[in-house]
């Protein structure tokens, strides 16, 4: 068009920004539209030229332009709080929400749905709930849209109730509100009202779509459902979602987490374009799976790809290490971890080097690395390194970690635990009534052990502590009928005993 000497019109160069994703082609158009003089005067090549620049990850430039506009709209407005919230700076949308009020611009359902959004983002109740009082004397609530950011702000901020309730005051449903209430099930572990949510929904005649799927994959990745994913997984294919990335990954990460290894890795090497996520997803089932030298050659054949590892892969990688006991090839790949694949350690890299050194009897070198990083003082990693001194019975560094924990505060039952049951291993049982009073005057309750089943497609969880439960008037009944069998099995041999040395 321009070689023909055509001149661009701002309607022209409004259509081409919207579909740009590149960041050398956002520049270049963003300089024709400089040429042209249609900035800081056309307010809707701006609007589109900030979106633009949003794609890109260029908020600063999104900015400017909007800073050099002579009208902006609310549109304009709209657009630079998306910019704000997609590139996570969020004190910024905030701000940005504070000046378009103070200008005397009208706020519409994008508007609030993006602050709340960001209100969620950063766990802001407070400022949400200033939004959600705006939203009822608008009339804002109506729009499906504002009501799943309102689900989502409540389920981020721990407010399970008000989301149900939100929910529940919406007549009319669709993919969007049913998808925010499904996923806040999901993401607290609801499994069941998740599923008889997904049921209802498709029963109301509201399709599921790839976020549908993800949600209800994600929640169903505890337990063995097996009847349930393999249902799932067929309606995935049905509609056409296989092909779909996120689905793809959500697919890999089921299996995975519930054992079916091979048909994770049969979905994951179908997948033609793998991104990061797919690759995250198979390296940690492998690892998780205790087949940590394939997670490993799935990481070469990462780096292969070009793709560049971020923090989750190499957790992935270091967990893989720890399980097949590669104590050096983990150490060197967290040495470089700064340097080769520029990722900052955090905490769980640390617990899996810890671990690591756990498993294969070296305690006192994993308290040594310990005390060199910035969580020495944290329960997680002083409790990985009890529980290696339990299982290679070294005394001598737990008494030091059990000590440390104790005059660091940490509730934790595991010091006590673990010092009683070393203590009594060598007959030393003065400590162990020494370590059981020390925990009772601090008030410290032992952490009792949990349990479930999976009988018939429903989930049946039982506590170390508790005497009811489900189906316990009859298990009891069965208990008893074993303790008689038993006692008649010890009066029929102990005859037979007699008889015999008569």
């Amino acid at each position: 068009m321009q070689e023909a000497g055509i001149r661009v019109s701002g309607f022209t160069l409004s259509i081409t920004a919207s579909s740009i994703c590149s960041l050398q082609h956002a520049k270049q158009l963003h300089g024709i539209v400089l040429r042209n003089g249609l900035i800081p005067t056309n307010t809707v090549v701006a609007n589109t030229v900030i979106g633009m620049y949003g794609r890109v990850g260029l908020s600063d430039y999104a900015r400017a332009v909007f800073n050099s506009m002579e009208e902006p709209d609310v549109v304009s407005w709209n657009s630079m709080l998306s910019v704000f919230k997609d590139s996570r700076r969020y004190n910024q949308a905030l701000e940005c929400f504070y000046s378009m009020r103070c200008y005397g611009f009208p706020v519409d359902e994008f508007t609030v749905s993006t602050v709340i959004n960001v209100c969620a983002c950063i766990r802001d109740l407070a400022e949400g709930e200033k939004l959600l009082a705006l939203c009822f004397k608008m009339g804002f609530l109506r729009n499906s849209i504002v009501s799943s950011a309102v689900i989502d702000l409540c389920c981020a901020c721990n407010r399970m109730f008000g989301a149900v309730q939100v929910f529940g005051e919406i007549q009319t449903w669709d993919s969007a509100l049913c998808n925010s209430m499904i996923s806040c099930y999901a993401r607290k572990g609801l499994t069941d009202e998740a599923m008889g949510l997904f049921a209802e929904a498709t029963r109301k005649g509201v399709l599921p779509n790839e976020i549908t799927f993800t949600s209800i994959l994600r929640s169903h990745s505890s337990f063995g459902f097996a009847v349930e994913k393999t249902q799932i997984h067929c309606w995935i294919c049905k509609l056409g979602f296989e092909a779909d990335l996120i689905v793809s990954s959500a697919l890999v990460d089921m299996y995975s987490k519930l054992g079916s290894i091979e048909s994770a890795l049969k979905i994951f090497y179908e997948i033609d374009s793998k991104d990061l996520v797919s690759w995250n997803t198979m390296i940690l089932g492998l690892a998780q799976n205790g087949r940590g030298k394939e997670a490993l050659s799935l990481f070469g054949k990462l780096l292969d790809s070009r793709i560049q590892p971020d923090r989750i892969t190499l957790h992935g990688v270091l967990l893989a290490c720890s399980s097949e006991g590669m104590v050096n090839t983990g150490k060197r790949l967290f040495s470089l971890m700064d340097t080769k694949y520029r990722v900052t350690h955090n905490l769980e890299h640390c617990i899996c080097v810890v671990d690591m050194m756990g498993r294969a009897g070296r305690c006192k070198e994993a308290l040594g690395f310990i005390d060199k990083m910035p969580y020495n003082r944290n329960s997680a990693l002083l409790e990985t390194i009890l529980e290696a001194s339990r299982t290679h019975g070294n005394l001598e560094i737990a008494e030091l970690v059990a000590e440390r924990m104790v005059k660091l505060g940490l509730r934790s039952s595991l010091p006590y635990t673990v010092l009683a049951e070393l203590y009594g291993s060598r007959g030393r049982w003065e400590s162990v009534a020494r370590v059981w009073k020390h925990m009772k005057e601090r008030g410290v309750k032992k952490v009792q052990g949990c349990s479930w089943i999976c009988v018939r497609n429903c989930v049946y969880k039982f506590k170390g502590d508790e005497l009811l439960h489900y189906g316990g008037e009859a298990t009891y009944r069965i208990l008893a009928l074993l303790d008689w069998e038993i006692e008649d099995e010890g009066d029929e041999t102990k005859h037979l005993d007699n008889q015999f040395w008569a």
